[in-house]
């Protein structure tokens, strides 16, 4: 299944720096239901090796797809991998500018995520 973002609507990408010193990214969705209220939730997002986005970073995403991994209880997990994507506006606190297809690594140590992903699962 592919992802794409619509042109005229960015997506706000939340950045959770973990216990354990890793960092997870996550994207909301939300419905209205009839009565007014939303029904929420937020579904875990991983990127190429080397991208670091600050929290509430909202970006089009270009590429992506929709992917699963088995987690350490060997239940499913469905995450979006976002292999492409435009800077629209940076987060909090963040001095990352690009918005080209080659991301550049901004931090001296590749992103480890709670979302693991192997080499075999990419089509690149």
């Amino acid at each position: 299944m592919k992802i794409v973002s619509d042109e005229s609507r960015a997506d706000m990408i939340f950045r959770h720096d973990n216990k354990d010193g890793k960092i997870s990214y996550s994207v909301g969705i939300s419905r209205k239901l009839e009565d007014g209220s939303y029904l929420k939730d937020y579904i875990p997002v991983k990127f190429k090796k080397g991208v670091v986005l600050e929290n509430k970073t909202l970006i089009n995403i270009k590429n992506g797809w929709l992917s699963i991994f088995e987690n350490k209880d060997k239940e499913m997990v469905r995450y979006i991998f976002v292999s492409d994507f435009n800077i629209v506006s940076s987060g909090e606190n963040t001095t990352m500018n690009t918005n080209t297809s080659e991301i550049k690594k901004v931090a001296e140590n590749e992103v480890n995520s709670r979302f693991e992903v192997s080499d075999d699962e990419l089509p690149f």
